[in-house]
């Protein structure tokens, strides 16, 4: 065997060794850099991490199984909303075109908001009371509904019922607009009546459930 040959030989060999080495090598960094979730992806005009929108699919793949099984079981074509205060709207109700979004972490809410804009509707933002307040105040003819969060942060400080809080301000104004609180399902079955006595207009811990009460409004 010429010299050429066998370091041809040894070559070939030497490849996967390194190629194992390097893998071997680098795992502890690679897998700090898995487990840290840092990789982001877009979701309409927001930018999520892998694991938050493996996540919220997920969610959303059970909360629509469980929709089907409702439906199977009901024989109903439609899911009906967890709850929807709102009058049967009459032919002077504006319908739903700008929906005001209020949450302190709008990634919360990526899928929903790029559902929501592919089905034609503007969605402005806001991240607590005082900042949707100022959009409403400012611009009440231009926002047609508003969907909020329930519990959300001011700062440091966590306020469980900002939702709630928020409905009650938009009454006092006084602006007749559908508010919608999205939160968890949980927390929706818990705080139904304090939302009717603030005079919101449903809340629901279900995307799919969310859509139906901003759709039946427009019907």
């Amino acid at each position: 065997m010429d010299i050429s040959t066998l370091l041809e030989a040894i070559s070939k060999l030497l490849w996967p060794i390194l190629a194992i080495l390097l893998v071997v090598l680098l795992y502890p960094s690679l897998r700090k850099v898995i487990e840290a979730r840092g990789f982001t992806i877009k979701v309409g005009d927001m930018e999520i991490t892998v694991q938050d929108a493996t996540d919220k699919l997920q969610a959303q793949i059970e909360d629509l199984q469980k929709k089907v099984t409702e439906l199977r079981a009901s024989n109903q074509q439609q899911a009906q909303p967890v709850l929807t205060t709102a009058p049967e709207k009459k032919a002077e109700k504006k319908p739903i075109k700008t929906i005001l979004w209020v949450d302190d972490k709008p990634t919360n809410n990526a899928y929903e908001i790029a559902r929501l804009r592919d089905e034609g509707y503007q969605i402005v933002q806001a991240n607590s009371t005082d900042a949707a307040i100022g959009k409403l105040s400012s611009r009440p003819e231009s926002i047609d509904a508003v969907v909020t969060d329930l519990g959300r942060y001011l700062g440091s400080q966590f306020q469980p019922a900002a939702g709630i809080d928020l409905i009650k301000s938009i009454r006092t104004i006084p602006l007749d607009m559908p508010v919608f609180v999205y939160t968890t399902p949980q927390s929706a079955s818990r705080n139904k009546q304090e939302v009717i006595a603030a005079k919101g207009n449903g809340i629901t811990g279900s995307p799919v459930e969310l859509l139906e009460m901003i759709r039946q409004y427009n019907n």
